[in-house]
């Protein structure tokens, strides 16, 4: 289950904090695109162009 969600740009941003991947979702398609960005992420956000991220203790 994902441990945080935003959207922006077109998207749907999951975060899976358990597996360290953020799948984007085309809100248009629905398709899913997983980015593993490694770590303990915590925290998803998306504005002025970009995802942010943030991470907790690994």
């Amino acid at each position: 289950a994902p441990t945080a969600i935003a959207a922006g740009d077109g998207a749907i941003w999951a975060l899976e904090g358990s597996t360290g991947e953020l799948v984007r979702i085309d809100v248009s398609s629905l398709a899913k695109q997983p980015i593993h960005v490694g770590g303990a992420p915590a925290g998803v956000s998306v504005g002025d162009g970009a995802v942010w991220l943030t991470t907790g203790p690994s």
